[in-house]
């Protein structure tokens, strides 16, 4: 089967997707996803105004025992949620990992929610989020696809070059995988952990989880957007750490 797959960088051009869209925002938002649901979330609600966040909480919390409130804008953790955007806290912690089996998140963040949100005013079929922390799901569920638009959505405020290159050079790696070629992955890693932005990863003390980001299959996890919130529809698993 022939397959067409474009790559689109950039948020505001999210609403050009066709056939099956995947946003790609590898530092942190869309590894979160895939964490979140491989630590055992129900459902996931992207939101992208922290006040609107909040109110979609409390009337979560009418109907569902555990509903959280996760992410950042801007890089900055709001005070009064339950957990920020890193991986850190969440997947090294069992105590706070526990808390996520079963609950509804909702999740606040600076592009992965907005390119989220961007694409499902286009045209696509469906909209998925993918990582390397995925990758075995989203290629097998890909595979069958004739259209397919990878949405690389992390951005960066200083340069010329705003896109984030971890972001597309994944895209790249994705698309050359579709296409039946057979890139090297190791190859990938080494030039995303070169650029600008796993360097400020180390600046600000987060190199776990830049390095986890990067893995590669860890989650059997594929979220979906269906009737505005993110669901698991890899094979129904519920917990999909490998």
């Amino acid at each position: 089967m022939t397959q067409e797959i474009n790559i689109i960088p950039y948020i505001q051009r999210a609403q050009d997707a066709r056939g099956t869209a995947v946003v790609i925002d590898t530092y942190r938002g869309s590894s979160l996803i895939n964490a979140l649901f491989g630590l055992g979330a129900q459902e996931i609600h992207p939101i992208w105004h922290v006040d609107e966040a909040r109110e979609i909480k409390q009337s979560l919390m009418r109907q569902h025992n555990n509903v959280l409130l996760i992410g950042e804008m801007d890089g900055i953790t709001p005070k009064d949620f339950d957990f920020g955007n890193g991986l850190d806290a969440l997947v090294t912690n069992p105590n706070n990992a526990s808390r996520i089996n079963g609950a509804q998140i909702v999740y606040v963040s600076t592009n992965a929610v907005k390119g989220i949100l961007e694409a499902s005013r286009s045209k696509a079929n469906e909209i998925l989020v993918g990582s390397p922390l995925n990758r075995g799901a989203l290629l097998h569920y890909l595979a069958d696809k004739k259209e397919v638009t990878l949405l690389p959505v992390g951005e960066r405020d200083c340069g010329e070059q705003r896109y984030a290159e971890e972001d597309m050079l994944y895209a790249n790696y994705v698309k050359d995988i579709l296409e039946g070629k057979k890139p090297n992955y190791e190859e990938v890693r080494c030039a995303i952990l070169r650029g600008k932005s796993a360097q400020l990863a180390t600046q600000y003390d987060a190199e776990f989880d830049r390095d986890y980001c990067l893995n590669i299959d860890f989650y059997d996890t594929l979220p979906a957007l269906r009737d505005g919130k993110l669901i698991n529809i890899r094979n129904g698993n519920k917990n999909g750490k490998r």
